[in-house]
């Protein structure tokens, strides 16, 4: 079992890597440091190697706001899903921005254990799929494309909305992500925040 140490760490916000780089807004930042990951809670965790990837790449996990110990994840069919967050080995996405499509304003995840998959949608339930497999649809660049909604539902919390299907969001119902129009319920709306 891994010690966690809670420190309060406003300075990082002066980094400009979330206003600048991915629009996310935050007032206050908790960072929990485990041996050399620094991961910021406001659903998104930020880790040390930033770095390796440049600017505008960020690694990251999202933990659902209504089951805080499950993260978005896939399965092992590459089925996207929220699972039980596995802090010795967590499964990392890596935030591009801007996203597949080059839209100023957009993100796409492409998932850290599997260089060149990417979170998309098809059917309306998330998957990941390699973006250079020559079956993969011509409108693979919009389906793995999104715009973060910072403060969406709830403060310190991200959205995350379709660019080919806006008002769109990716949610979790039965642990499976999926992308739903919002009903305006707030089972939806604590669905859709991570």
């Amino acid at each position: 079992e891994s010690n966690w140490i809670r420190t309060r760490v406003p300075e990082l916000l002066n980094t400009n890597i979330f206003n600048k780089d991915i629009g996310v807004t935050v007032t206050s930042v908790y960072v929990y440091i485990m041996a050399p990951l620094l991961i910021l809670m406001l659903g998104v965790a930020v880790f040390s190697d930033v770095e390796a990837y440049g600017r505008g790449y960020l690694d990251v996990i999202f933990s659902s706001k209504n089951y805080p110990a499950y993260i978005l994840d896939v399965n092992s069919n590459g089925l996207g899903y929220i699972i039980v967050a596995n802090a010795a080995n967590p499964n990392m996405w890596v935030i591009e921005q801007p996203g597949l499509t080059g839209e100023e304003g957009t993100v796409s995840l492409t998932y850290k254990g599997k260089p060149g998959f990417y979170l998309r949608h098809t059917g309306f339930l998330m998957q990941i799929d390699n973006k250079y497999d020559p079956v993969v649809p011509q409108h693979f660049l919009l389906d793995a494309t999104f715009r973060i909604r910072n403060d969406k539902y709830f403060p310190g919390y991200l959205a995350f909305e379709s660019v080919n299907y806006p008002g769109r969001f990716i949610r979790h119902q039965g642990y499976r992500l999926k992308l739903h129009p919002s009903d305006g319920s707030e089972l939806f709306k604590n669905d859709a925040s991570f």
